[in-house]
């Protein structure tokens, strides 16, 4: 029997140690696009898939986030260019399926960041941004659809009761309903034949409509001067009645919405700002009432020179809010966090961050002594990068170098309950500092953050204020790091870092690499972690949305990638192909080139040569995947030689059976459960399978599995050669 020298398993993706020099069963630079699942086999990674409309223009995602809402609603938020875009899935049983637009006229240039706010007041948290400019914008996330609209007219003057049961037809608009939205009217009698005018303004010089009836009853108002209005109203005659001024029929509307849950219970204000959009045309509303049932009241048009042309089926959000001069005029807001409900406000342009009182957001006061709950004004050494919280304490990033530690200490003095905040800054090395908001991550009693190195690091103890020494997560893969591009050509800090199921996923969307550091407990409670091969995708920030079901959404909580090209979304790891959509013709589909490239073998003697005829492959590889390359690399870089051959899932001879799936029971937290890459496609089947090569001498061997094409997949379970010692010596390396 021979002796194959196998790996058999796959430790994990390390670039930092020689490759020649490590242990065989970890793969090595040139690797990508490939996985390592928690049974350590190595394999293909899954495509991604679009989730709605595809944009074609040339503008990147620029933040996202996914807001767990108070009231149980989630929102998924993006933003590009100018655009704030929310995807909205089932709204009260109405299928939308689409990213719709919250609000444009953002900076361009600037960051959109955002917190949450819990309002006492309206019982629910709001979405806190701030966006480079001397203000503070807050929205609720209240959306619903509409299901029917009413007009509702109230009539004024007619002191005998002469007028009643008034009908108006036709889309009113502000030119012939007048700027109030409010009609005037007079009644008069010429030998018994009753004339009603109806006029746009009170002067009673602009006549939309008028009709005559001879004795009392119904009389039919007809268009007049071209108003596009027309209607009804039952007179009962006693005497003319000619103060237009004081006849007024003010126009409002009442709209129900789709599904049994209140306008409130959907998030929309009851006392705050009662301003909503209908996103058909975006055009902006206020009402008066009816938040607490299914029914708005009051409901008219906000804005100038725009007519009521709200349908059934209309998309209505609540019209965001802007708050000027906060934290002060003039100052430039950059970085925003949140710590007990206290909002903390950070610029590029001074060392100071506000901190807000946790009963309203945009107030800054405090008293002195200060009173639990107040604002703050605190002073650091350098501009806030970012925030994050521990607990009782939270974190302020400020510079290149620096991380301040914020606590709450209260005390009596004279009997009144006060409270300091004290911030204290931690001892870090040189650059320990996070690079940006958007590249710090809590988990659990941990923060993960992205330092100006670059590295990954995480910080678990902040109470440990001298020599705190965040702990360095990405050295293995440090010169991955260290060659990649981390800031836009203009100098902006462009990486984000995402928390998903025990994977800690990193974005360098400058050269559409994302690293995946995951972490497996083992059977005996053992915390392992290891990094996989570079992720080659079209990725800016990473959020987790569930879209809903059906074939194009993403079927439970899943992560998603926001693109770093055009204002498009995309389901991770769906498919055996890149950019794909709904009923997509093959032509269209992106290959996916996967590379798995092992340490070199040198199978314990180092300096002695070595020989085999026969390679051993052993792994999961679909019909479809007939080109499924093995590159044998004898000595560095293919030096003495370089050999390929090809592995064909179709040839029946080399199958042993079907993949089974991977049950839930026995899926390690460290790898997306839900996600298609961690199960292979129906069709998968084992096999193994010996080349037979020509003995060739070397010193060590590499091995890399690669494909480049579309609806591919394979998986390396163990692999490797029956090397023996070759009865040669090398003594062309003598000297």
């Amino acid at each position: 029997m021979k002796n194959f020298g196998l790996a058999e398993e796959t430790l994990g993706y390390q670039t930092s140690t020689d490759a020649t020099n490590t242990d065989k069963r970890l793969l090595i630079g040139g690797s990508k696009n490939t996985l390592i699942d928690f049974q350590k086999k190595v394999k293909i990674r899954s495509g991604y898939k679009r989730l709605g409309a595809a944009n074609a223009s040339l503008t990147n995602v620029r933040n996202a986030w996914t807001w767990d809402t108070s009231t149980g609603q989630k929102m998924y938020l993006r933003f590009y260019d100018d655009e704030l875009e929310v995807y909205l899935g089932t709204v009260d049983g109405t299928a939308l399926d689409a990213w719709y637009r919250v609000q444009d006229g953002w900076s361009t240039t600037d960051m959109l960041r955002a917190v949450t706010f819990f309002d006492t007041t309206e019982q629910l948290d709001e979405l806190i941004m701030v966006n480079g400019d001397d203000k503070m914008y807050e929205w609720n996330g209240a959306v619903a659809v509409v299901d029917s609209i009413a007009m509702a007219i109230a009539e004024a003057g007619d002191a005998s009761n002469q007028m009643s049961a008034w009908v108006v037809n036709g889309t009113v608009t502000e030119t012939n309903a007048g700027t109030n939205w409010t009609l005037y009217w007079k009644l008069t009698d010429a030998a018994g034949t009753r004339t009603v005018n109806v006029y746009s303004d009170s002067a009673g010089t602009a006549e939309v409509m008028t009709g005559t009836k001879v004795g009392d009853g119904t009389v039919t108002l007809a268009e007049a001067n071209s108003s596009g209005l027309s209607g009804t109203v039952v007179v009962a005659y006693s005497g003319d009645d000619t103060t237009v001024s004081a006849n007024t029929l003010a126009i409002t509307w009442s709209i129900t919405k789709t599904g049994t849950a209140t306008w409130a219970q959907n998030r929309f204000y009851t006392s705050a700002n009662k301003e909503m959009l209908d996103k058909t045309g975006d055009t902006q509303y206020s009402y008066t009432g009816g938040e607490s049932t299914t029914t708005l009241t009051g409901v008219l048009p906000s804005n100038t020179n725009v007519s009521m042309d709200m349908i059934a089926g209309d998309v209505m959000m609540q019209y965001y809010v802007t708050n000027a001069d906060k934290p002060a005029a003039s100052r430039n807001n950059h970085t925003i966090g949140q710590h007990q409900n206290q909002v903390l406000v950070g610029s590029d342009d001074d060392e100071e961050v506000y901190v807000s009182k946790n009963s309203d957001y945009a107030d800054f006061t405090f008293s002195s002594p200060r009173v639990s709950g107040e604002g703050a004004l605190l002073t650091l050494t350098d501009p806030a990068r970012g925030f994050g919280s521990i607990g009782e304490l939270f974190l302020i990033f400020c510079g290149d170098s620096s991380i301040f530690r914020g606590a709450y200490n209260q005390l009596d003095v004279g009997g009144t309950l006060t409270e300091t905040l004290e911030i204290k800054p931690l001892d870090i090395a040189t650059n320990q500092g996070a690079l940006c908001q958007e590249a710090i991550v809590p988990v659990g009693n941990s923060i993960f953050y992205l330092t100006n190195e670059v590295a990954l690091r995480s910080i678990d103890d902040p109470n440990n204020v001298e020599g705190l020494q965040p702990k360095t997560l990405s050295t293995p893969i440090k010169p991955d790091f260290d060659a990649e591009t981390w800031e836009t050509s203009a100098g902006v800090p462009d990486a984000f870092v995402t928390w998903d199921k025990n994977t800690i996923y990193v974005t360098a969307p400058q050269a559409s690499h994302v690293y995946m550091l995951n972490f497996v407990e083992d059977a005996d409670g053992n915390l392992l972690r290891y990094w996989n091969p570079p992720q080659v995708l079209p990725a800016g920030p990473m959020t987790v949305i569930d879209s809903g079901t059906g074939n194009d959404l993403s079927n439970g909580k899943r992560l998603h990638i926001h693109s770093n090209s055009v204002p498009e979304t995309y389901l991770l790891f769906e498919g055996a192909s890149d950019g794909q959509y709904a009923d997509m013709p093959m032509n269209d589909k992106l290959p996916i080139d996967a590379i798995a490239v092992f340490a070199y073998d040198d199978f314990g003697k180092r300096a002695r040569l070595k020989n085999f005829d026969e390679y051993y492959v052993e792994g999961e590889i679909t019909p479809s995947t007939t080109d499924l390359s093995l590159k044998l690399y004898y000595d560095v870089d293919g030096s003495t030689q370089l050999l390929e051959k090809f592995i064909d899932g179709s040839n029946e001879d080399i199958q042993e059976g079907s993949v089974q799936f991977n049950s839930l029971a026995q899926q390690s937290l460290g790898v997306n459960p839900l996600g298609s890459f961690l199960n292979p496609p129906s069709d998968a089947k084992k096999f193994n399978l010996v080349f037979e090569l020509a003995k060739e001498d070397f010193f060590r061997i590499s091995a890399a599995f690669s494909t480049n094409d579309v609806d591919k997949y394979w998986a390396i379970i163990a692999h490797g050669p029956n090397a023996a010692i070759s009865r040669r010596k090398a003594t062309d390396r003598r000297i």
